[in-house]
């Protein structure tokens, strides 16, 4: 029996399908760190737009992963960090989001797009900031490569060889090889129909699993070396030596939890990984027993954050102040690039005066090189007067620089301030979105900004205007 789009999806499926098809010009962006689901997902969107004669760019807020690059008959895809992608973004009809439906999964890829209306196609549950637009979404899609399917067979195709191999690779590799629960009867229909129409499974599983470099390998003998178990829990090590002394990449820790995961009465699985001096990120797995999720916010060391947080905003004897400026300031940061993509934040000590201050963020972002990563400072004036709280905002990236370069500058972006500032309290993500998280939790939640800041101002060069207020506090 041929495969049909399940009824209670059906039109939203062709009202996604009509509006991408509609557009001239649209922009592809999924979650930060990509997956095979999201990159497979965004590949079979593409070739199928562009055999229609849609000009489609890939624009993700992390790098795209290298061990799917093999999906991509053209170079599509187009750094976030790059004046290209924000020149497509800026003259695109459309932007298509595929695999989530979070404003902060999408990361800096967020302020390039949101002048865009949007189209969502997701698998996963609507969280609490959903990005806005035409919705295609279903959890009991195996993954989002099943939706992408409902999508062209709503369009009545065409059917390219390089769509039909993404979206294998997205229900393939989000099904985990289809051992997983969400293996569902519709998951197989579908991969049934993609192999009717011409894919060839064993080539595409090859070269997803059967292509891996050999430092991989090397990586997994020596955390394999590490693995242990007792009472229901198994866990293993990825040893700090051996990932540098590989040149390993975020990609090939892909899976290593599922081998503590697969041994014989475990009930939850733990995969630990030392990310700096003191700080140890886990990665949990449970195989049905066990809520892990309720381990996840659990703090395994916070003396950094603590001492960031705490040293933010001493030394200043000249009033209140606004406190809801810096962990605001956070916020934004996190808002516009994502966790995933910071690295570093320097919380430089504000200069007070009454209710009123002036102060400076500066945060490095990862970018597509993995040597080097994009400064960014983000000076700001805030003020409580009778009438409320004025912030105003002002992102200017720096440029990229190597990390060694890191402190020369920063020191230029004070300089450039003229600013006394005293010593920076840093604040290192290195990518872990938790980190970021610890840091906020650390101030009163009646700080937080709720929704979008007052002021926020957009600034793309050095050169542009820093905000001061109406009169700059002396330090």
């Amino acid at each position: 029996m041929a495969y049909r789009t399940p009824s209670h999806r059906a039109r939203a499926a062709q009202k996604a399908s009509d509006a991408l098809r509609a557009a001239r010009s649209v922009i592809l962006t999924t979650h930060i760190n990509a997956d095979g689901d999201g990159v497979g997902s965004q590949v079979a969107v593409a070739s199928w737009l562009r055999a229609n004669g849609t000009q489609v760019w890939i624009v993700n807020p992390t790098p795209y992963p290298d061990m799917f690059r093999f999906l991509l008959e053209d170079d599509i895809v187009v750094s976030a960090g790059s004046k290209r992608a924000r020149e497509l973004c800026a003259s695109a009809d459309l932007a298509a989001v595929l695999d989530t439906g979070e404003v902060s999964r999408i990361g800096r890829v967020k302020p390039m797009i949101e002048h865009l209306p949007a189209v969502v196609v997701d698998h996963h549950p609507p969280g609490d900031r959903p990005i806005g637009g035409i919705s295609f979404r279903d959890p009991e899609a195996s993954a989002t490569g099943e939706l992408v399917y409902d999508l062209l067979l709503a369009a009545g195709g065409p059917w390219t060889d390089e769509s039909l191999r993404g979206m294998y690779v997205a229900i393939l590799t989000d099904t985990g090889g289809f051992r997983f629960s969400n293996s569902t009867a519709g998951a197989h229909e579908v991969v049934a129909q993609l192999i009717r129409r011409g894919l060839d499974p064993e080539a595409v599983y090859n070269q997803v699993y059967g292509a891996a470099p050999i430092r991989r390998f090397r990586l997994l003998e020596a955390c394999l070396a590490t693995l242990d178990e007792a009472h229901g829990v198994a866990w293993m090590t990825v040893p700090p030596d051996a990932f540098e002394s590989l040149g390993a990449q975020p990609e090939d820790l892909e899976g290593l939890v599922d081998y503590p995961r697969n041994v014989k009465g475990a009930e939850v699985a733990l995969l630990f990984r030392g990310i700096r001096d003191g700080v140890t990120k886990v990665s949990f797995r449970s195989n049905g027993m066990v809520d892990v999720n309720r381990f996840r916010s659990q703090r395994l060391d916070h003396d950094a954050t603590d001492t960031a947080v705490r040293n933010s905003r001493t030394g200043n004897e000249a009033g209140p102040g606004v406190p809801e400026a810096v962990p605001r300031g956070l916020q934004h940061l996190l808002d516009r690039y994502g966790g995933e993509a910071l690295d570093r934040i320097w919380i430089f000590p504000p200069l007070v005066s009454g209710r009123r201050e002036w102060g400076l963020l500066v945060a490095s972002v990862f970018t597509d090189g993995p040597e080097r990563r994009l400064l960014v400072s983000v000076p700001y004036a805030a003020e409580r007067t009778g009438k409320g709280l004025t912030l105003e905002w002002s992102v200017q990236e720096q440029g990229e620089a190597p990390p060694d370069r890191f402190p020369r500058v920063v020191d230029g972006v004070v300089r450039r301030a003229e600013k006394d500032l005293g010593e920076p309290s840093l604040l290192e993500i290195e990518g872990d979105l938790q980190r970021l998280l610890e840091a906020l939790d650390e101030y009163d939640a009646s700080l937080l900004d709720p929704g979008l800041p007052p002021v926020w101002t957009a600034v793309s060069s050095p050169g542009d205007a820093v905000p001061e207020p109406a009169e700059a506090p002396s330090p």
